[in-house]
């Protein structure tokens, strides 16, 4: 009596292992380790420095010495490299990885990623997931612990997914707080070409037509929050959204075509001075705005 029963949490995963330590995948495996939802992570990147500084700040629990090793023992396996090298990278992989591990990607496209990957997971474990997480910042030094909360993660089942790994891709995301919704592979790419890859070309592109425009020094004193706001993730990672802009081009294009058609209905009306159609314009997308 008055004694305290301390029930012990079971971890969710026994060895999770992750694939490239940057942003993404070292904010991952701090929260695994951090939240007790893996036993044990295991960090595997091409470069050493990162590898040691994970482990050194407690981004991961090891380094791997055999790659090969690590991913047999492994029962989650994270690809979390830039989108152009996953595809080798899962055909390369795939042959060491357990059937009754789940597998997931954190890519910002899936079209092509899900193709290789249904091919090389028959039984239905890879799960490709998209938490829409990440900042203008890249690297392991940017990764930080509790990133993935009250974000979304979207995930994206394969033809070849089995339910069972894509319960427990839902399960895992949500223990790490985010709010988990499911797509289809070709809404994904169609949606996140408007919602996250045009956003970041706009950016681009404002950032550069200002600063052509006008002096550094001069854009430092009278640029205010909204510029700086709408332009932070024009400091985004030169490689990554080449990538993504490329792997998803298809999409990229239909989006960039519509956006610019809404630019010329603007120009057109400013030219004409119609104010009435300039005002609701701009009221129907604050309402917009707002409902988001």
């Amino acid at each position: 009596e008055g004694r305290k029963i301390f029930i012990m949490k079971k971890t969710l995963f026994r060895q999770a292992t992750i694939i490239g330590i940057g942003l993404i995948g070292g904010s991952l495996g701090r929260d695994l380790l951090k939240k007790k939802i893996a036993k044990k992570v295991v960090g595997i990147d091409v470069d050493p420095k990162t590898l040691s500084y994970a482990k050194r700040q407690g981004v991961v629990s090891q380094i791997s010495k055999d790659d090969i090793e690590t991913l047999e023992a492994s029962d989650l396996v994270v690809f979390a490299t830039p989108v152009c090298t996953l595809e080798e990278q899962i055909k390369d992989f795939s042959a060491f990885i357990s059937e009754n591990a789940l597998v997931i990607d954190v890519g910002s496209t899936k079209t092509d990623i899900i193709k290789v990957a249904d091919k090389s997971f028959q039984s239905g474990n890879f799960v490709g997931c998209h938490p829409m997480a990440g900042s203008e910042k890249s690297g392991v030094r940017a990764s930080v612990s509790d990133l993935f909360v009250n974000s979304p993660c979207i995930i994206v089942p394969g033809k070849k997914t089995k339910k069972k790994f894509t319960d427990l891709a839902t399960r895992l995301w949500k223990k790490l707080g985010a709010q988990t919704v499911l797509m289809n592979v070709k809404d994904h790419d169609s949606r996140l070409a408007a919602c996250s890859h045009l956003p970041h070309i706009l950016s681009f592109a404002t950032m550069q037509s200002v600063g052509k425009k006008i002096p550094m020094k001069e854009l430092k004193k009278i640029a205010g929050r909204s510029f700086k706001s709408y332009t932070r993730v024009a400091g985004s990672d030169p490689k990554m959204w080449t990538d993504i802009f490329l792997q998803n081009k298809t999409h990229a294009l239909k989006q960039i075509s519509f956006f610019q058609s809404q630019l010329n209905d603007i120009e057109k009306a400013i030219k004409k001075s119609d104010s009435k159609w300039l005002y609701q314009y701009i009221e129907k997308t604050a309402k917009l705005w707002r409902e988001m």
